[in-house]
Order: C-alpha cells, then sequence, then structure tokens
C-alpha cells in the first residue's frame, strides 16, 4: 500500500516540493517494517535502509526526518525483543553515516558547517516577529560574461 500511494502521488500532485522526493525515504523503510515484523528476519538489511532513509530525509526536510527517527525507534525496541537490538541499531548508524558523511565532509571542506546547521535547523525553525536585516558576502574576483546580441539567426554585436 505505501508503495502504491508514492505510485500515484504524481498523478493527484502537480507541483514538487520536498515532501515529494521524501516519499519514496518514507515508503521504502515502511514496507521493509512491517515485512521484518511479520517475517522476523532481516533485521539488520531493513535497520541500514531505515538509516539510509534517516539520513537522506535530513538532508532534505528535517521534520520528516523526525517521522522516520519514530519508525526507526519503533523498530528498534521490536528489535530488542526479539534479541537484535544491537545489529538493528548499528546498522541504522552505518546508514545514517554513509548518506550524511560525504554531506558534512564537503560543508566542512568548503567551511559552511556552521552556517548550514545555523540555517537550516534554527532560522527555519524561528518564527519571524519582526523586522529582519541580511548581509550579503561580497567577492572581488569579477565574473566574465560574454554577451551576444542577435535578431533571429543572425548575430549583431558580440560584447
Amino acid at each position: 500500500m505505501a508503495i502504491s500511494l508514492f505510485w500515484f502521488l504524481f498523478i493527484f500532485h502537480d507541483e514538487t516540493r520536498a515532501e515529494d522526493f521524501c516519499g519514496m525515504f518514507v515508503a521504502i523503510p515502511l514496507v521493509y517494517c512491517l515485512n521484518s515484523i511479520l517475517t522476523k528476519k532481516d533485521y539488520r538489511k531493513t535497520s541500514l535502509i531505515l538509516g539510509i532513509s534517516f539520513g537522506a530525509c535530513l538532508m532534505i526536510k528535517f521534520s520528516i526526518a523526525l517521522m522516520i527517527g519514530v519508525m526507526m525507534l519503533c523498530f528498534f525496541i521490536y528489535s530488542i525483543r526479539d534479541k537484535n537490538g544491537f545489529a538493528s541499531l548499528s546498522s541504522m548508524i552505518i546508514g545514517c553515516i554513509a548518506v550524511c558523511l560525504p554531506f558534512i565532509v564537503f560543508l566542512l571542506l568548503k567551511k559552511a558547517f556552521i552556517p548550514f546547521i545555523s540555517e537550516y535547523f534554527l532560522t527555519t525553525s524561528s518564527t519571524v516577529t519582526g523586522d529582519a536585516t541580511y548581509t550579503a558576502t561580497f567577492d572581488e574576483t569579477p565574473n566574465k560574461y560574454t554577451i551576444t546580441w542577435k535578431n533571429g539567426d543572425t548575430t549583431l554585436e558580440t560584447d
């Protein structure tokens, strides 16, 4: 059912939002969780998929990652009951790190990790109650562009 909801989403929904990109990362782990609970096997595989989905949704929209976090917690508690808790937890962590680590390394290399955390998690969750001031950073490196003036297929001038 979860996969069919994702499949038919594009027929009923005509715009693109972060929720649309996260649909697959919510539907697939849901199917795997239900399958693992019913068959009582594939705990590691399901936990890895949950970790990957959590990491992907964390990079797309953190509020949806919270929803998957609840699914991860429920599956982790279930796996503890079946004495697979450590394997499930380690697989979830490995899946999440596999997705998030390249982004973290890139942001650290570009010296943008702290601004990313500040903007993505703190600023987006705060409410604007008054005037806001934004400051742009100036870069002295000039950009060079070639402008071509055309009339149909005829080139009039190139600057």
